[in-house]
């Protein structure tokens, strides 16, 4: 089957292949496209600092990649012209990979985007459609709605109470540490969870060492501005430090809950440790996302330390020791992005 792969570049209309092949310039379809940002848009669209839409043909040819201009993006719309008639898989990529030749909609599927160069609070995350089922007729513009969501996963701790007995004096809080991060995923976001980063709290080595804990001595966590917050926060008894530190990491669907150090791994269900110091000694408070971490979605956290916690990161903290409560909702509504090609 001879494959083709066709490329309009940002707001052209010329098409041109790997063969020197051109489509035809009449009986072509169109596609549009509308941005729709819901009530704050501005602020929502300065979320998108790049965005692509993919098509590949029912006859598994990569067929168009269409690149929006930051015009286009400010604007809100676009309309794709010259398009040959046929059926289609639609894919839009916010803030994704700048793919320059593709084979086929496979190889784009498995396209990987690591967490750290894909993702920040600065430059926004990478966002996708899923695919999309679309056919073009001949002289018509088609129009298709899909939505954009986040491949990552928010985690934000949002207090810590301290609830010690008084005789234990100041609390110490040191630092919070996403652990168990899955830091790879691909186009079509199906994919196992891999790629891990923090792995049960201490550094991620060639050698694994179970004290190399993460935050202690010289050893730093994987993608530390997604992943780590430091804060050397004293409170007392009674007291009560609030924070908006958030830490992202890819979908995690793991069912093995969180048991110590091991020195075999091959996947964990996520923790948000943290890691506080009094009466002499430094204790770990992870808080397992038991229910696993879905994409596009935030997980508020609330941790009440009552006792002693673990000396492992990774080692869930007996009951009567603290309280954590964990509010699960969907990310912020806007950027909300509907998309009608």
């Amino acid at each position: 089957m001879r494959r083709h792969l066709y490329i309009i570049l940002t707001s052209v209309a010329a098409l041109a292949s790997c063969k020197e092949n051109t489509l035809p310039k009449v009986d072509t379809g169109s596609i549009s496209l509308i941005i729709l940002s819901g009530s704050q848009e501005e602020a929502d669209r300065s979320m998108l600092k790049q965005m692509a839409v993919y098509l590949f043909s029912s006859r598994e040819e990569c067929y168009l990649v269409y690149r929006l201009s930051t015009e286009e993006l400010s604007e809100g719309k676009v309309t794709i012209d010259g398009i040959e008639p046929g059926d289609y898989h639609a894919y839009a990529i916010a803030n994704g990979p700048e793919i320059t030749s593709l084979t086929d909609e496979e190889e784009f599927r498995s396209v990987r985007m690591p967490l750290e160069e894909f993702n920040s609070e600065e430059n926004g995350f990478v966002m996708g459609s899923g695919r999309t089922s679309v056919s073009i007729s001949p002289e018509e513009v088609t129009h298709l709605s899909v939505s954009l969501k986040r491949y990552v996963s928010r985690v934000r701790l949002k207090e810590i109470r301290n609830e010690l007995p008084s005789g234990y004096g100041m609390m110490k809080i040191n630092y919070a540490v996403l652990n168990n991060v899955v830091g790879v995923q691909t186009m079509d976001g199906t994919v196992p969870a891999g790629g891990w980063l923090n792995i049960q709290g201490v550094a991620d080595e060639s050698h694994r060492d179970a004290s190399h804990i993460i935050g202690t001595d010289e050893f730093t966590a994987s993608c530390p501005s997604l992943t780590f917050a430091g804060y050397s926060a004293d409170i007392s008894a009674g007291e009560v430090f609030t924070t908006e530190d958030a830490f992202y990491g890819y979908a995690n669907n793991c069912a093995v809950s969180p048991s110590g150090f091991t020195s075999e791994f091959s996947g964990e269900r996520s923790t948000l440790t943290v890691s506080v110091s009094f009466g002499g000694q430094t204790w770990f408070y992870p808080v397992v996302l038991s229910e696993g971490m879905l994409p596009n979605s935030t997980y508020d956290i609330v941790l009440t330390i009552t006792g002693e916690g673990s000396p492992d990161p990774n080692l869930p903290v007996a009951t009567g020791s603290f309280r954590s409560l964990v509010n699960v909702s969907q990310w912020d509504t806007n950027p909300e992005y509907n998309e009608c090609f």
